[in-house]
């Protein structure tokens, strides 16, 4: 009975030590200061889609075909992921300016495999809306936003560093089209 019990331990023991190290990734959450907001934004919520809600990091291998990292994953969801990044982009709230809800759906957030080298790739269907305004209701404008950036190499960490610089570049965008809102429109 020692022996099997000696020989159970010893065969657990030697599963564990084999099993794969993970590593975890987040986005650069430093501001990288392109965005300038005319008004405060909330995140209300932004989802990610399906084929993005494992914690796994995505490859477009091939045009109909998609792969994961097998130890490299996010330290949490896409969406809250995503949600931080914007929110340090953004800054912090103004009391002189009205503040206005954005959320969205991430479309698409990973690495694409070109004959050129690795890409970040990031499609998101974002939504703002004075906060008073409920998801159901006609946002002040809806807008895909879209960026590829080539990635140092096909490494994870070079793949999240370019992923973070797309972030940036997007939330800069959003922050021009909301100074593009009449100022009426803004009121909450």
């Amino acid at each position: 009975m020692n022996r099997v019990l000696g020989a159970l331990v010893l065969g657990l023991w030697a599963g564990c030590a084999s099993a794969p190290e993970f590593n975890y990734y987040t986005l650069d959450m430093r501001s990288s200061g392109l965005a300038k907001p005319t008004a405060n934004i909330e995140i209300a919520g932004i989802r990610p889609a399906e084929a993005l809600a494992r914690p796994e990091i995505l490859i477009q291998a091939e045009p109909t075909r998609v792969e994961y990292y097998a130890t490299d994953r996010w330290v949490s969801g896409i969406g809250s992921i995503l949600s931080e990044k914007l929110l340090s982009e953004f800054g912090a709230p103004d009391s002189s300016r009205q503040t206005l809800a954005l959320d969205g759906d991430v479309l698409a957030f990973g690495q694409i495999d070109t004959p050129g080298g690795a890409e970040a790739y990031i499609k998101v269907e974002l939504s703002i809306r004075k906060t008073s305004q409920r998801r159901n209701e006609i946002p002040l404008f809806k807008k895909t936003y879209e960026r590829k950036m080539p990635a140092a190499s096909a490494s994870p960490a070079d793949v999240v560093k370019a992923l973070s610089s797309g972030v940036e570049a997007i939330a800069a965008e959003v922050a021009q089209d909301i100074a593009r809102i009449p100022s009426e429109a803004e009121g909450t």
